[in-house]
């Protein structure tokens, strides 16, 4: 267990420079936005962020996850989120439902290489240990609470300020709709999930989302007679797409190597579907709909894309824990070119 745990506090999902980005992002994106409104875009882009490392849970446990998790970094003095601390706060939360307790052992086992069952999990959320954050090293304090590296510069000490700020509009925000909060534009919120892919893209660019021609997108379904061109899981998988910053034809080839596109003609069809991307194994061990497959498809591509080496293809860096065969990649990527010259983006 300690391996596990060792593992998921070395795996980030956010740090301080990544809020300093996105400000810079909003700051350029929207420069007439008052500050209150610059202010909820910044907090819903970061809700996002956390909201997209735990898209196993239900949107009602998200939202106490993402409560406690940036109550304590509020509380902290410094603003870095791990792996680790999501697993701490959701053993904390410890509602006593099993299917919390089942998603969480699914969540743990997809965030590190070595699988974890739910008794194992309840064993040890009953008082066995809780991952413990190394100290940070080389810091010295200034004024506000904040830590910062000795060697910190005026304007690190400027960006310090608006950090110490930020955090506690992101934690009231993570506590109140924003409707009841701030006076925000509709467009400049819904934009939000635009701001965190354009600032943190993880993907390549010729990954990451574009919109694509739906008629033809279909077309090319319908020639192989994919169940997948119905309204139903055509908009999931484009919707799944477009939340996770991800190229939809990407999304349909993996469902091409993984299942053909899921012919009419397979015996269990309707079935295969709720998961043609065969995530947590495969379709007959994780039958769910294909709004939640496709969502885990979707954040899986962005995960096991992140720290790739440059001289690395990204699909081949997906494909070390995407898939036990070492030509996956080979065989998405051909789809993905054959999709692009069929179907092309807008």
């Amino acid at each position: 267990m300690q391996k596990i745990l060792e593992g998921l506090q070395a795996k980030q999902i956010m740090k301080s420079e990544d809020i300093l980005t996105l400000r810079e992002y909003i700051g350029r994106k929207y420069p007439d936005a008052a500050p209150r409104e610059a202010a909820a875009i910044l907090a819903n882009a970061v809700h996002r962020v956390i909201d997209s490392h735990i898209q196993e849970f239900d949107e009602k446990d998200r939202l106490q996850i993402r409560k406690s998790l940036l109550k304590k970094v509020v509380n902290s003095n410094h603003f870095s989120i791990h792996a680790g601390d999501v697993f701490r706060t959701c053993l904390e939360i410890r509602n006593g439902n099993e299917k919390y307790e089942t998603t969480l052992a699914r969540w743990v086992s997809g965030q590190q290489d070595a699988p974890i069952s739910r008794e194992a999990l309840r064993h040890f959320s009953r008082g066995q240990g809780r991952p413990v954050r190394e100290p940070l090293k080389h810091k010295r304090e200034v004024p506000g609470g904040i830590t910062l590296p000795s060697n910190v510069t005026k304007q690190t000490k400027k960006n310090k300020t608006f950090l110490a700020a930020s955090l506690i509009a992101i934690s009231l925000l993570a506590f109140h709709p924003l409707k009841n909060m701030l006076s925000v534009s509709c467009g400049s919120v819904a934009s939000a999930r635009t701001t965190v892919a354009a600032a943190g893209a993880v993907l390549p660019e010729g990954l990451q989302y574009s919109d694509v021609d739906t008629d033809k997108l279909k077309a090319s379904l319908e020639k192989r007679n994919s169940i997948l061109a119905e309204e139903l899981y055509l908009s999931a998988i484009l919707q799944a797409a477009r939340d996770y910053n991800v190229n939809p034809l990407l999304l349909f080839a993996i469902t091409g190597q993984e299942q053909a596109f899921v012919p009419r003609t397979y015996k269990n069809a309707a079935k295969i579907a709720n998961n043609p991307f065969n995530v947590y194994h495969s379709w007959t061990e994780y039958n769910t709909d294909i709004s939640d497959s496709a969502g885990i498809a979707a954040n899986t591509v962005v995960n096991l894309s992140r720290n790739r080496p440059e001289d690395v293809d990204p699909l081949v860096w997906i494909n070390r824990k995407y898939a036990e065969d070492s030509k996956w990649s080979v065989g998405v990527s051909q789809i993905f070119r054959e999709l692009q010259a069929e179907v092309g983006e807008t």
